[in-house]
C-alpha cells in the first residue's frame, strides 16, 4: 500500500504542477471523575456593534494594525503550534513553536462544544502541571488535543464586532487529562496575530466540585457578556516574541495567581500608556478606545508643526502643509499637466482622536486629520497616506503615457498605449502589428516594455517644441534594438522611431468630438509580468468590471455602463447640462460629472484620469480576478492515466483573492483516501492577453529531485476548468504543464 501509494505521488505530480490559563491544580482531581457534562455557551451578541469613524478607528489607525508589528509577520501564527504547561500556583506558560515532528493543524474539526476549529494531538508528557505538593511536583498531560480557531471567538458570534475586526485574532482552547480523572477543557487566550498582544477572552460561569472542597470551571461565556468591553479593549496580559515565547506581564500574573477561578481582566486606569513588547512593558490595549474631550491639544499639534506631508495620485501631487504652531495647514493638488488644482487653509477646531485633530476652512468646509505611524504619515480620511517630507519624483510613466496616442510624423505608424498605460498596440498605415507589455519603470520618464520573450523595448517620453510653444510629454522615443533581459534593456536618451502625441482635437467644442463615439476601460493596473510576483502581491479583483462609455449621435447624452465579468451589467444614461470645448458636464438623478478630453479624442478623462479609449482592446479579467473565492467540482469519476486510475470528488477551491488554491480528490465517491494539494499563484502569463490562465506552484507536491511543481491553471470559458492536451509536464515556473482536470464552477 506504501509502495502504491508513493507511486500515485511520483505520476500525479507530473500532472499537477479566555481568559489566560483556567487550568486547576490537578491534585483537585485526585480520585475524581467527570460527573456531568458541559453545556454549550451561548454565543448570541449582546448587543449590536457600534460604527467608529475612521479616524478614531484604532484598527485603522497606529503601527500595532501592520501584519509584521513586533519584528516579525503574523503568518508565523499559521504554522506555529501551541503548547501550555502549568506551574504549581496554577500559573499557565505558554509557548508558540515550530514543530520538527511533521504535525499540522488539521482544519474542519469540532471542539468538545461542537465549535469549528483547527486542531492537533499533542504528545502524552509534551505539556505538564503542577501539583503544588512536593512529590509529585508535575503530572503530564495527556490524550491533550488543542484547538486553535482563526478569526473566529469560539465564544462570541462575529456578528458582535464590526467587520474585519477579528480576523487578525487566533483563539486558542486545550482539552486533555492532568489525571485519569482531571479532564480539562478550558478556553485560554486570544492572540492578536498582528500586534501580537495576548488577550484574556473567557470568564468562567459554573463550577463543579472536586477533591478537598476546590471547584473545577466547567462553563465559559464571553467576557463581552459579563464586562463593559470587547475581550480586545482590555488591558494585554502579555505578548508573544518573534522565536515564539510568550511574555506575561506582571499585573496579570499576580492578578490570576491570586484568584485563578475568578480572575477576570481588567482596564487598569492607573495605565498611563499603551502596553509595548517588554517584560516591564504592562499597559492599556491599542483598541481602548479613548475619550478625545480628555486628550490636551498640544499632544497633537506639537507633532504637527512645521511639517509637510504629501502623496501622488496619479497625475496629481497633494500636499499638507502646516505651519509653526500647527493652528493652520494649507492642502493643495497640483496636476502634472494642468498646473495647481486648489489651494485651501484650514484653521484648528478641536481634537478628533488619541492623534487627530479637525480643521475648519473659511467656507465651513471641515478635515479630520490624523496622525499615524508616529506622526510619519498622515490621514484624512480618504484611501491616501500622507509621507512626512515626502519627494515627489513625478507620475509614474504609465500614467503619464495612459490612453494617449503617438503618431509619427508622416502618419505611418502610430502607438497607441491602453487606459492605465500597462499596455500599447502598434499600428502601421492603421493596421495593427502587435503589442507590447510594460516591464518595469526606470523614471518618472522612462520605462521598459516586453514584446515577447527575450524582446524587451526602453521607452522614453520628452517635451516637443511645435509651432513655437512646448507640448509636455509630446513625444515618445525607442531604444534602438530589443534587448534580451528588461535591466540590460536602455531607456536613458533613447531616440529612435519617434512618435508625437496625436493632435485631433476638431472644432465646434467637445460635443462635435464625441459624439457618437464608445469608450471603454478595464482596469490592468494589476496585471504584473514579475516571476515570481512580488511578496504580499493580492490583485483586488479591479479588472473584473468593463467600463463603457456611449455618447448619443449628437452627444445630448451619455450611457455609462459598468459590465461585471460573469454577473451583469448596470447602466445609467446622463443628460447634458453644459459643455465648453474641451469638457461638459452630465447629470442623472441630480450628481453631475465632468468629461473632458485633452489633445486626443480618442482618449476620455473624467477627473483629470483617464476612463476610456475608442482603441481599447479587452482581455477580459486577470485569471486570478476571474476564479477568487470560487470553487470547481466534478463529482464524478475522473479518469487519471499512468495506470492511477480513477478519482472522484475533484475540487479546485480559490482563497478570497485567489493567490491561493487547495486541489483535493479522492478515490472513492464517499472520499476514501482523500488527497489535498495546496498551491500559491506564482506569475501570470507573459502575454498580457492570455487573462485566461495562471501559474501556480505547489507547496506540497513534486517529483524525486524536483523540489517544487509549477502548473498552469486555465479556464476555457468562464466557468470551466479543463486540462488541456497539447500541453506537456515540465518542472519550472515557465513551463506549459497544465493542472488538473476537468471541474465546474459551483453556483453560488
Amino acid at each position: 500500500m506504501k509502495k502504491s501509494y508513493l507511486l500515485f505521488l511520483v505520476i500525479i505530480s507530473m500532472f499537477m504542477m479566555s481568559c489566560g490559563g483556567h487550568f486547576f491544580n490537578p491534585r483537585y482531581y485526585y480520585n475524581k471523575k467527570d460527573s456531568g457534562i458541559t453545556e454549550a455557551p451561548d454565543t448570541a451578541p449582546e448587543k449590536v456593534p457600534e460604527q467608529v469613524p475612521e479616524y478614531e478607528d484604532p484598527f485603522k489607525n497606529g503601527d500595532w494594525n501592520k501584519p509584521t508589528y513586533g519584528g516579525y509577520d503574523a503568518s508565523s501564527f499559521k504554522t506555529w503550534l501551541f503548547k501550555v504547561s502549568f506551574q504549581g500556583d496554577k500559573l499557565p506558560k505558554y509557548n508558540f513553536f515550530n514543530d520538527t515532528k511533521g504535525r499540522v493543524w488539521i482544519a474542519g474539526v469540532l471542539d468538545w462544544n461542537n465549535i469549528d476549529a483547527q486542531y492537533y494531538k499533542a504528545e502524552d508528557g509534551e505539556n505538564t502541571s503542577g501539583t503544588g505538593l512536593a512529590v509529585p511536583s508535575e503530572v503530564d498531560i495527556s490524550d491533550m488535543k488543542i484547538y486553535k480557531y482563526e478569526g473566529k471567538n469560539p465564544l462570541y458570534d462575529s456578528s458582535g464586532y464590526l467587520e474585519g475586526r477579528i480576523d487578525r485574532f487566533n483563539f486558542y482552547s486545550i482539552d486533555g487529562y492532568a489525571t485519569s480523572s482531571a479532564h480539562l477543557q478550558q478556553y485560554l487566550i486570544a492572540v492578536d496575530t498582528y500586534s501580537k498582544f495576548i488577550f484574556a477572552f473567557g470568564a468562567i460561569t459554573g463550577t463543579k466540585d472536586a477533591a478537598f472542597g476546590n471547584k473545577i470551571p466547567s462553563e465559559f461565556e464571553a467576557i463581552e457578556k459579563h464586562g463593559d468591553y470587547d475581550f480586545y479593549e482590555y488591558d494585554p496580559i502579555g505578548y508573544v516574541k518573534a522565536d515564539g515565547t510568550v511574555v506575561l506581564y506582571e499585573h496579570y500574573i499576580t492578578e490570576f495567581v491570586a484568584s485563578p477561578t475568578t480572575y477576570s481582566p481588567k482596564v487598569h486606569t492607573e495605565f498611563e500608556s499603551m502596553a509595548t513588547h517588554d517584560e516591564k512593558g504592562q499597559g492599556s490595549s491599542p483598541y481602548l478606545k479613548v475619550d478625545a474631550s480628555t486628550i490636551d491639544p498640544n499632544t497633537i499639534l506639537n507633532n504637527f508643526k512645521d511639517k509637510q506631508y504629501g502623496i501622488r495620485d496619479k497625475l496629481v501631487l497633494y500636499t499638507y502643509k502646516f505651519d509653526g504652531t500647527a493652528n493652520t495647514l494649507t492642502l493643495t493638488a497640483e496636476h502634472f499637466y494642468d498646473g495647481e488644482l486648489s489651494n485651501v487653509t484650514y484653521t484648528f477646531s478641536k481634537v478628533a482622536g488619541l492623534t487627530s485633530a479637525e480643521y475648519v476652512s473659511s467656507s465651513g468646509g471641515t478635515i479630520i486629520v490624523n496622525g499615524i505611524e508616529d506622526y510619519g504619515k498622515l490621514k484624512d480620511g480618504g484611501s491616501f497616506e500622507y509621507v512626512l517630507n515626502y519627494s515627489d519624483d513625478g507620475p509614474l510613466f504609465r500614467y503619464r503615457v495612459a490612453g494617449k496616442t503617438y503618431k509619427a510624423e508622416d502618419g505611418s505608424y502610430e502607438y497607441r498605449f491602453n487606459p492605465d498605460g500597462t499596455s500599447l498596440d502598434y499600428y502601421v498605415n492603421n493596421n495593427y502589428v502587435r503589442s507590447y507589455t510594460f516591464s518595469q519603470e526606470d523614471a518618472s520618464d522612462r520605462a521598459v516594455y516586453k514584446q515577447t520573450t527575450a524582446v524587451y523595448w526602453g521607452l522614453r517620453v520628452a517635451d516637443y517644441q511645435k509651432d513655437g510653444s512646448t507640448i509636455k510629454d509630446g513625444a515618445l522615443y525607442w531604444s534602438g534594438s530589443s534587448w534580451a533581459s528588461p535591466g540590460t534593456t536602455p531607456t536613458d536618451g533613447v531616440t529612435s522611431t519617434p512618435g508625437y502625441l496625436n493632435v485631433n482635437i476638431i472644432k465646434g467644442g467637445f460635443t462635435e468630438n464625441v459624439k457618437g463615439k464608445v469608450y471603454k476601460y478595464r482596469d490592468y493596473s494589476e496585471y504584473d509580468i514579475s516571476s515570481p510576483l512580488p511578496e504580499g502581491y493580492k490583485p483586488t479583483g479591479k479588472s473584473l468590471i468593463l467600463y463603457t462609455y456611449t455618447f448619443s449621435d449628437d452627444a445630448q447624452s451619455l450611457t455609462i455602463s459598468e459590465e461585471t465579468w460573469n454577473a451583469g451589467t448596470v447602466s445609467k444614461k446622463y443628460t447634458i447640462v453644459s459643455s465648453l470645448d474641451s469638457s461638459a458636464v452630465y447629470e442623472y438623478n441630480g450628481a453631475q460629472i465632468t468629461v473632458s478630453i485633452q489633445t486626443d479624442n480618442n482618449t476620455l478623462y473624467k477627473d483629470g484620469v483617464v476612463v476610456g479609449t475608442t482603441s481599447f482592446t479587452d482581455y477580459d479579467p486577470l485569471f486570478p480576478d476571474r476564479v477568487r473565492g470560487a470553487t470547481f467540482v466534478k463529482k464524478d469519476g475522473e479518469y487519471i492515466s499512468l495506470t492511477v486510475g480513477t478519482i472522484y470528488n475533484l475540487e479546485y477551491k480559490f482563497n478570497a483573492d485567489a493567490t491561493e488554491l487547495t486541489l483535493t480528490y479522492s478515490y472513492s465517491p464517499d472520499k476514501y483516501a482523500e488527497e489535498t494539494f495546496n498551491y500559491e499563484l506564482y506569475r501570470y502569463d507573459d502575454e498580457a492577453k492570455n487573462n485566461y490562465r495562471g501559474v501556480y506552484k505547489c507547496l506540497n507536491g513534486g517529483v524525486a529531485i524536483f523540489d517544487i511543481v509549477y502548473s498552469w491553471v486555465t479556464l476555457t470559458d468562464n466557468n470551466t476548468i479543463k486540462i488541456s492536451k497539447d500541453y506537456g509536464p515540465s518542472y519550472n515556473p515557465g513551463s506549459s504543464d497544465t493542472l488538473g482536470y476537468e471541474a465546474y464552477r459551483e453556483s453560488k
